[in-house]
């Protein structure tokens, strides 16, 4: 009877808005009709039929009109029983124990979810192909019976029939969507914006019913304790993997390779005894973001709540690792899969992290020795230590920002010099830097003890007292004072690109709904709309909703962004100053200062970035960034 309610609320609400739309669209030309009637002609009334036909033909051709079908294949790789026995065999088993069927496919995919889908026709009535899609991340993060929970969670959508109504609430965002596209920022759009969060409301209050009580098959497969342990370990899987894809995975991007280990990577990096503490402190805080009625899921304190008061007891979890589920060799077909048509060279971390350090401290070998020339002197570790005697580093990179205070332009100084130094023992190959999965690179040399030009440089700098100390350092190591520079050398400064040129996104930053976007002028904020909240709706299923809030604020282009009146611009140059304060993983906090006053963007666990946003500020802004 349930499921009979469910279906003929959310066949309600999709036909209500149908009729909704068309007495609209009929109003508009019953009023035009009743004008001309009355006698009443002139600009004014050719103005109303105008509207009433325009209106009229974007709400019909937005429902009405051949809607694309998706090309290809489903995302994922296809993991077929034959080669993935044992995985098949716990899903059968689950799906047995729910009382459902079990999916006609799984599909592994490169995200923190597991989800299942069903092309359900009329109601659900006629069953369609049924999908689950499994995520490597919660492969190598998940016990073997958290993985179980997670597995009879999903398929307790099944034996719902929730993924049979899916079908008719999709339907319902999707010509929601299409009429308030294509009608804009007129005064119907706002009309039809009301019904849309009276739809979202209902539709999300029951599909939060639906995750409860799929939670229940969860406890009654595994006990409460692990159910509930599986769900509190999703968020700092997804906090884990995001940092890592940020700060290991793309690494290689800057000098043309990508990692050859991209999943083992990950599992070295959740193995590493500083990520683990780290996610302990995530695991550790109980704090939510801001809830709505938009929210499709109820809040994992909700859940987890729900899930103890079952009180299913769990037995010991002696499962092993999720991972043990697949066949020898499947990370690296599935990463194979994910690179595939990628031409950029192919290499493991290990090998990718020297490249990487050897090009940033290069770069930076280059503008140290730029800024010495221009001082008048040589542009060499000699130039740097006789401008660090005479008390003057802080001048030497004052024309970089001429607004920076004499203590950041000298450790700015320092750390450049530091550089230098690092270049030559690269180019020499008496050092290199090493992959780190505890924190920074390290740089080490041959026998991987660690050498540090960077404390002695700094304290230089700072101190003309302790350029002897410094001096005895290089003269240690070998290092030349008076190495040959390039006489072509330039001033430094990358400049900015066209203003209109994406940099870098993310989303949702600073709450739910907005979303942070990097340009050739500037960073822009872009709070969120009724567009925006129904754009994130479409993801519940299966999807996610940064992108689908990134790929909104940018469906107009760079222009459009820019024109809205949800966006707030910060120019490069009315920024004075930047903190980034990281927190756990990639929670941090992002803080600008200028001429409009303090405006402070917060990054949590769910923010999905195209490209590195906090790289690419601290880029362009220099000294005028800093972390903390």
């Amino acid at each position: 009877m349930k499921h009979t309610t469910r279906a003929l609320l959310a066949l309600a609400l999709l036909v209500g808005f149908y009729v909704f739309a068309l007495a609209i669209v009929l109003g508009l030309v019953w009023g035009a009709v009743a004008l001309t009637k009355a006698g009443v002609s002139g600009y004014a009334l050719g103005k109303l039929w105008i509207f009433a036909l325009v209106i009229g033909y974007v709400v019909i051709r937005a429902l009405f009109g051949r809607r694309k079908k998706a090309k290809g294949e489903p995302p994922g790789m296809l993991l077929t029983e034959t080669a993935q026995p044992a995985l098949w065999s716990e899903v059968r088993a689950i799906a047995d124990f729910a009382g459902t069927r079990a999916p006609d496919e799984i599909r592994l995919v490169p995200e923190v979810n597991a989800a299942v889908s069903e092309e359900a026709k009329w109601l659900g009535l006629i069953s369609g192909t049924r999908r689950m899609y499994l995520g490597v991340p919660l492969l190598l993060g998940l016990s073997r019976d958290q993985l179980r929970s997670v597995l009879a969670h999903e398929l307790g959508h099944y034996s719902g029939k929730h993924t049979a109504l899916g079908a008719i609430t999709y339907r319902g965002q999707e010509a929601i969507a299409r009429v308030l596209t294509g009608l804009g920022d007129s005064w119907t759009a706002k009309l039809f914006s009301l019904y849309a969060r009276l739809y979202y409301a209902v539709s999300h209050t029951v599909s939060r019913r639906q995750e409860l009580e799929a939670d229940r098959l969860s406890a009654a497969l595994v006990g409460s304790d692990i159910a509930a342990g599986a769900l509190r370990e999703l968020r700092p899987i997804d906090s884990a993997w995001g940092f890592y894809l940020d700060a290991y995975a793309d690494l290689g991007s800057a000098v043309g390779h990508r990692p050859t280990d991209l999943y083992e990577g990950f599992a070295a990096f959740l193995a590493s005894p500083t990520r683990q503490e780290q996610l302990a402190e995530v695991r550790a805080d109980a704090s939510e973001g801001p809830r709505s009625v938009f929210d499709s899921h109820p809040p994992t304190s909700e859940r987890v709540r729900q899930l103890q008061a079952i009180g299913q007891p769990s037995a010991a979890d002696t499962s092993g690792p999720a991972i043990s589920l697949m066949a020898p060799g499947t990370l690296v077909l599935a990463q194979d899969a994910l690179w595939e048509g990628d031409r950029r060279a192919a290499a493991p971390l290990e090998a990718i992290v020297p490249l990487v350090g050897a090009d940033t401290v290069h770069h930076n070998a280059r503008v140290i020795r730029a800024q010495l020339q221009a001082a008048g002197a040589s542009p060499d570790l000699a130039g740097a230590l006789a401008i660090f005697r005479e008390g003057r580093a802080a001048d030497l990179i004052r024309p970089l920002h001429p607004d920076g205070d004499d203590d950041a332009l000298r450790n700015a100084a320092g750390r450049l010099t530091g550089d230098l130094a690092a270049s030559q023992l690269v180019t020499a190959e008496r050092a290199g830097h090493r992959l780190n999965w505890d924190g920074d690179w390290r740089f080490a040399d041959a026998a991987d003890v660690e050498v540090n030009p960077w404390q002695p440089a700094i304290a230089a700098a700072n101190d003309p007292t302790a350029v002897p100390a410094f001096t005895e350092w290089l003269a240690v190591r070998g290092v030349d004072l008076e190495a040959p520079a390039d006489l072509e050398v330039t001033l430094p400064g990358r400049d900015l690109p066209p203003a209109d040129e994406l940099l870098a996104a993310c989303a949702p930053v600073g709450g739910r709904y907005r979303t942070l976007v990097v340009l050739g002028e500037g960073v822009a904020v872009r709070k969120a709309g009724v567009a925006d909240r129904i754009a994130v709706g479409k993801t519940a299923v299966v999807g996610n909703a940064g992108k689908a809030l990134i790929k909104q604020a940018l469906k107009e282009g760079v222009d459009g962004l820019l024109a809205s009146p949800h966006t707030t611009l910060l120019r490069w140059d009315e920024i004075t100053a930047a903190t980034y304060r990281e927190k756990m993983l990639d929670r941090g906090v992002l803080t600008f200062t200028g001429a409009g006053g303090e405006h402070t963007v917060k990054f949590i666990v769910e923010t999905e970035q195209v490209g590195d946003p906090v790289a690419a500020i601290e880029h362009f802004l220099g000294d005028r960034f800093s972390r903390r």
